[in-house]
């Protein structure tokens, strides 16, 4: 049974991570499972390296490029497969569509 049946409506916001379709899988399973499936789920792509990581990008390889649009795209295919409804379909990102866009 859904934890959030009787009450408003949610919005959950998931990050995509560089090579962490690993992890969105599940939690996109979890929230259609525990949470329900009409939970609005907003799956962003804004993710690009900052700060420590942009400065020592050989200290974090795995963080320190930016999301590829193929990734955000299974994201997206991954939520709909865990059964969510309401998933936020806004265009991608201006810079990743800039720099991806062969990839859309």
């Amino acid at each position: 049974q859904a934890i959030f049946r009787d009450r408003p409506p949610i919005l959950v916001r998931h990050l995509v991570m560089p090579d962490g379709l690993d992890d969105s899988g599940p939690i996109f399973e979890w929230l259609a499972r525990d949470v329900g499936r009409e939970t609005y789920v907003n799956i962003m792509d804004q993710y690009h390296p900052d700060g420590l990581v942009a400065r020592q990008p050989d200290r974090y390889p795995h963080l320190a490029r930016p999301l590829r649009a193929a990734e955000h795209a299974r994201a997206l295919s991954l939520a709909r497969a865990a059964g969510l409804r309401r998933i936020d379909e806004r265009s991608p990102h201006p810079k990743l569509r800039r720099r991806f866009l062969p990839l859309l």
